[in-house]
This record gives C-alpha cells, sequence and structure tokens, in this order.
C-alpha cells in the first residue's frame, strides 16, 4: 500500500515538472476584437500587437468579430479552448451591458472572463447643439430629472 501511494506521488511530481516546463504559447496567439475594423479599440490593440508579438515570440493575429453589440465576438471568445491562445481585446462597457441587453447570453460576463492587462484608457464626452439650453453637465441632468416628474 505504502510503494504505490509513494509511486503516486512520484507520478504526480513528474507530471507536475513536465507540466511547468511546458512553454507559453506554444502556438500563434488569436486576439479577438469584437468591434468593427477601424475603431479606437482596434487602433490602440494594433499599437501593441508588434511589440506582444516580439515579447511572446509567437505572432499575434487580430481578429474582428463584430456584432450584436460586441457579443459576438465574446462569446467566440469564451467559448475558445482556455489555453491562453485566444484573447479578448474589449472594455467593460462593451461587456457588461450584454447580460442587460439581452435574456440570453452564451457566456457569463463576470465569471468567463478574467482581466490580464490594461492596454489604454479613452475619455469619453459628451456633446449637444451649440443651439441646446444645456450648456454644462449638470444643466442636461437637471433637465432628464425634471422630465422625469
Amino acid at each position: 500500500m505504502k510503494l504505490h501511494k509513494a509511486l503516486g506521488l512520484l507520478a504526480f511530481l513528474f507530471g507536475a515538472l513536465s507540466a511547468g516546463a511546458q512553454t507559453y504559447p506554444s502556438q500563434p496567439i488569436k486576439l479577438i476584437m469584437p468591434f468593427a475594423p477601424g475603431t479606437a479599440s482596434e487602433n490602440a490593440m494594433r499599437l501593441v500587437l508588434d511589440k506582444l508579438s516580439e515579447n511572446l515570440k509567437q505572432p499575434v493575429v487580430l481578429e474582428n468579430r463584430p456584432g450584436a453589440g460586441s457579443t459576438l465576438g465574446t462569446d467566440q471568445a469564451a467559448k475558445a479552448v482556455p489555453d491562453g491562445h485566444t484573447l479578448l481585446a474589449s472594455y467593460n462597457s462593451a461587456i457588461a451591458p450584454g447580460a442587460l441587453l439581452y435574456n440570453k447570453l452564451g457566456y457569463d460576463p463576470l465569471k468567463d472572463f478574467k482581466h490580464i492587462a490594461l492596454i489604454g484608457v479613452f475619455p469619453q464626452f459628451m456633446v449637444v447643439r451649440s443651439d441646446h439650453p444645456a450648456k454644462t453637465v449638470q444643466d442636461f441632468l437637471a433637465m432628464v430629472r425634471a422630465s422625469k416628474r
């Protein structure tokens, strides 16, 4: 009985050592962009792709998969083999609303993804016509609140 345990432990250790010796990445990496070509998100990713490929010593291929408010590409990434060779380039405001907008998603935005890098921060802004009565965000919010009464 003790011999079986010792052999089992030895097999486990050798298995763990060989698993640790595997290199990542072992094949090209697919980076899914759930937006149309030419967007600010895609342009930002293209700025880092060459360096990412150089550092990982593997090609990183950007694949645009737009549609359904970014849920099509996001779903494809969620269903990929979880070996780290398929990544998703997205942002919170694209992933989070899917659960609110669609009754059935093929993925759980909170459980199926793990954030690994912040690539950039993109400021957002609001504009109104120059003749609009709201001249500040506070003016605009006051108008919205007043219209709900």
